[in-house]
């Protein structure tokens, strides 16, 4: 019995890997037009801070679709033309009008609108995050710094500044300047400085 018992599981892993293996092969053919366009870009260095490696590039593409909604935002407009052949995931809205710096990560990401005005290096984002105007009669946007983290479901709207180095709570609601090397949490969000030696 025991026997018998291991070969299921050695047949339903292998399956797996064959059915996993086929998927990238249908998938992989489909990022033809978005390599084609890499080697041929100007940002290739932006775009590679954000995989690591061309050929990790590939493999998220195939596999990761909010990552595709990146890639992306990172060749700009003209990825219209061709995103229809391999779509990014339609929660996550990511304007062409807000500039991404480098080291740009999504951690599991999913419904996510992130309208700033900017965003700088070694960003973090949890899903369910909205960065956006206050209301539909005020168009300013939060600028956002270098090294921040923005936890689950976190809000950050208005004409604000967020600063370097810090680290938004899970479910924090901002809607005022927060200074650089700081953490905030709550809502109303409170702000607790953090001591950099």
């Amino acid at each position: 019995m025991k026997y018998i018992y291991e070969e299921k599981i050695f047949v339903g892993s292998s399956s797996k890997s064959i059915f996993r293996l086929m998927t990238f092969i249908i998938n992989w053919w489909r990022t033809i037009p978005c390599q084609i366009l890499y080697v041929f870009s100007s940002k290739k260095d932006l775009i590679i801070s954000d995989f690591g490696s061309y050929s990790n590039m590939v493999r998220t593409l195939v596999f990761a679709k909010h990552n595709r909604n990146l890639f992306y935002h990172r060749i700009g407009r003209k990825s219209i033309l061709y995103s229809w052949i391999l779509s990014g995931d339609k929660s996550i809205k990511l304007p062409f009008s807000c500039s991404l710096g480098k080291h740009v990560h999504f951690v599991h990401n999913d419904s996510c609108h992130l309208n700033a005005k900017s965003i700088g290096d070694d960003f973090i984002c949890y899903p369910h995050v909205v960065i956006g105007a206050k209301n539909l009669y005020c168009s300013g946007k939060p600028i956002i710094g270098n090294n921040v983290t923005i936890g689950t479901g976190a809000v950050i709207v208005g004409n604000i500044v967020i600063g370097d180095n810090v680290r938004i709570g899970a479910n924090s609601f901002v809607c005022q300047n927060i200074p650089s090397d700081s953490n905030v949490f709550g809502n109303p969000a409170i702000i607790k400085s953090i001591n950099i030696k």
